[in-house]
């Protein structure tokens, strides 16, 4: 694993939440693989595909709502032209129409899993996961 592939699996993560942050659906589908799966964290958020994955982007993006992550450090690994990673931090819902209150927006812990696999002088996603924990067993939420 070099120092140079891991910064660049970074860059990535970076792209996909900027991506998110400015509802660009395309910049993120400038980076997925033709055979890219997507699983959100809600039910029927699951495609597989270039055409499926834009289609369920721009529903996702289309929400009245931009969300923002902000990661801890991720780990990453890489062997050869194979990555993975995974992303804990915590996301925000933003309304468009912000309400009154700057504590109203919703925030939730959350989690991405990913893997990419580089072609073409770049990484691309190949599977993304993005998953909002539940509190342990016995705690409240």
């Amino acid at each position: 694993m070099t120092a140079q592939a891991v910064a660049e699996v970074l860059e990535a993560l970076d792209e996909l939440t900027r991506a998110f942050a400015e509802r660009d659906a395309g910049a993120l589908l400038d980076r997925c693989a033709d055979d890219v799966t997507y699983v959100g964290s809600e039910d029927g958020e699951r495609a597989t595909g270039r055409s499926e994955v834009a289609a369920l982007l721009g529903r996702v993006l289309g929400r009245p709502e931009t969300y923002l992550f902000a990661w801890s450090p991720p780990l990453v690994g890489v062997h050869g032209d194979v990555a993975w990673i995974l992303a804990q931090g915590d996301g925000a819902a933003q309304d468009d129409d912000p309400p009154a209150d700057p504590d109203a927006t919703e925030t939730f812990p959350y989690r991405l899993s990913a893997v990419l696999r580089r072609a073409g002088g770049g990484w691309h996603w190949v599977l993304i996961h993005g998953a909002e924990p539940t509190p342990p067993a016995g705690e409240a939420a």
